[in-house]
């Protein structure tokens, strides 16, 4: 069946009055125009409603929500409605540069075998002023997929990815990892099909304080680890209880004293010999990652002096 439109944009909306206006325009101003924008306004309470229902624009689905269910949650509403041939991540603080769905739509459709697509953007502060570099690593699929196993080296906001493999797959975000589902679904979407970040400047992604990042960041952390390990364990990589808690030393790069650092050294080369069984990565890509974990581990305890 062909898709009704190409690209269904999901933008979940939670007390983004301030900021949710120009998200919308960024879409709308977009030089690919075959779209659909779900915006989910999850239970706001500020002034959100009055800000979308502002735009008149037919491709506009808005989905009110009486009560504030979360961000995950509410992406999972606006998946399951989604027409497109292709799913487009945005967030209602951020601003897409205008050729962004032009660019993701048309790198996917020269390459059929690539699921899901990220890129780079620009940070911004809560007053539009640029700040920084948001900037991914753009490497072979097989070796981004060992670098996920550190952290989320694809900016979630960038995402774009094929609906039939989500249809497919089945593919929800898990609604268990609260605050830190995205780096669980960009993961388990690296088990099932290739994943790239592309090289160009996709969004100007706003950091503030009320982000999920800033407001949450211990728990956040908290989830993550539980995905990293989970990462392992979906690979029947075999780690003891004090092996686990090592090798998340290590994924978070702290510092570890001179005997730790051992034991962290042998953990890697079993890890390296569990691989060789599994075939779960590219085992050239995982030593060089492993390699430079073990040199960072090194750096910090010289620099914090842990003995």
């Amino acid at each position: 069946m062909k898709p009704k439109t190409l690209i269904s944009v999901i933008m979940p909306c939670y007390n983004a009055g301030e900021y949710v206006g120009g998200a919308i325009e960024s879409i709308l101003a977009q030089s690919l125009q075959d779209f659909e924008l779900i915006i989910i306004n999850d239970g706001s309470t500020d002034n959100s409603r009055q800000e979308i229902l502002r735009y008149k624009d037919s491709r506009i689905k808005y989905i009110p929500f009486n009560e504030n269910i979360g961000n995950y949650p509410a992406r999972n509403a606006g998946m399951s409605i989604a027409e497109g041939k292709y799913v487009c991540v945005m967030d209602a603080d951020d601003i897409a540069y205008e050729n962004r769905l032009q660019l993701q739509y048309d790198y996917l459709e020269s390459n059929p075998r690539t699921g899901a697509i990220g890129g780079q953007g620009k940070i911004i502060n809560r007053n539009g002023e640029l700040t920084g570099n948001l900037t991914n690593p753009v490497v072979p699929f097989r070796q981004l997929q060992v670098l996920l196993l550190m952290n989320n080296f694809v900016a979630h906001p960038t995402f774009m990815i094929r609906s039939s493999l989500l249809r497919k797959y089945q593919l929800r975000y898990d609604e268990n990892y609260f605050y830190a589902s995205d780096f669980d679904f960009i993961s388990r979407c690296c088990t099932l099909f290739p994943v790239q970040n592309i090289d160009h400047e996709l969004i100007q992604y706003r950091h503030h304080s009320q982000q999920i990042s800033s407001k949450h960041y211990t728990m956040q952390v908290e989830y993550a680890d539980r995905i990293r390990l989970s990462q392992l364990k979906y690979h029947n990589f075999d780690l003891s209880n004090e092996e686990k808690r090592i090798y998340l030393q290590l994924m978070k790069r702290m510092a570890l004293s001179t005997e730790k650092l051992t034991e962290g050294l042998n953990l890697l080369n079993k890890l390296m010999e569990q691989n060789l069984q599994l075939k779960a990565f590219n085992q050239k890509f995982l030593f060089g990652f492993f390699d430079y974990v073990l040199a960072i581990a090194q750096e910090k305890m010289i620099a914090e002096n842990v003995s």
